[in-house]
This record gives structure tokens, sequence and C-alpha cells, in this order.
């Protein structure tokens, strides 16, 4: 089942999409921007929501699995990475770069992220999957 996640911490878009999916274990976030002043400003903000987006879904940023920057400047690309490297710890995310010409506002950097965690357990469960259990 396919459940809007939604957090006071994201602004609400006018357009006909939702900031973040929940479907099962995974979750999808996409359109995450920050109008804030500097680049670093805007990473923080964005990371902001996307931490109150997977807190509704009892997700965390190391549940993240998979990162996309839309990126206007490549020259940023650098800064941008340092800071995010601040976040996220081994295994890292993948990662895929989209270089655009406009972002929304005066936005330097756009972010989608997709992630994976495991919410449901078994009784005397020590970490396996109930998934992993009934497929043996």
């Amino acid at each position: 089942m396919t459940k809007v996640i939604a957090s006071p911490f994201c602004p609400r878009s006018e357009e006909p999409a939702s900031p973040a999916l929940q479907n099962g274990d995974f979750v999808f976030i996409s359109g995450i921007y920050s109008s804030k002043s500097t680049l670093e400003e805007q990473l923080q903000e964005c990371i902001k929501q996307i931490k109150s987006l997977l807190r509704e879904a009892n997700h965390s940023l190391k549940d993240i699995v998979r990162l996309t920057y839309y990126v206007k400047n490549e020259e940023d690309l650098i800064e941008i990475d340092d800071l995010l490297y601040d976040y996220f710890e081994a295994p890292y995310p993948t990662r895929s770069i989209v270089f655009v010409d406009g972002l929304k506002e005066d936005a330097k950097i756009c972010l989608d992220v997709d992630s994976y965690h495991l919410n449901q357990r078994c009784s005397n469960c020590s970490g396996c999957s109930k998934r992993e259990i009934d497929n043996e």
C-alpha cells in the first residue's frame, strides 16, 4: 500500500506531485530544494526537510540507499560532496548527479532520495526479516 508522507518542515507544492511516498519498507522523496542564500544553507535546509519526511516513515538518513543531486553549477560539486559527506557514513548511498540549466526559485541544488528500512519483524526476531523466513 502506498502512503503519502508529509511534514510541516516541507513546503507544500502546487504541482500534482507528493513530496514523499512510502510503499512498504521503501520511501521515495523528490524535489527537495531551498531558496536560502548560500549553497551550505540550502543543503542544510534540504537535509532538514529530508530528515523530517524520513522520520514520518520511521526512517533516518542511514536508511538512504540512493541520492540524486540536480545541480546548476558544476563547480559546486566538490563543495556539495564535502558538505553531504558529513551527513552520511559507510556504506554510503549510491549517487547520481544531473546538471541542469535551472531550478526553482534561486535553488543551487535539488535532491531526490530513496530509502529502505525493514519495518516488519517477527516475534522473537534476531534480525532476519519475515520475508526471508517465508521464502526459505
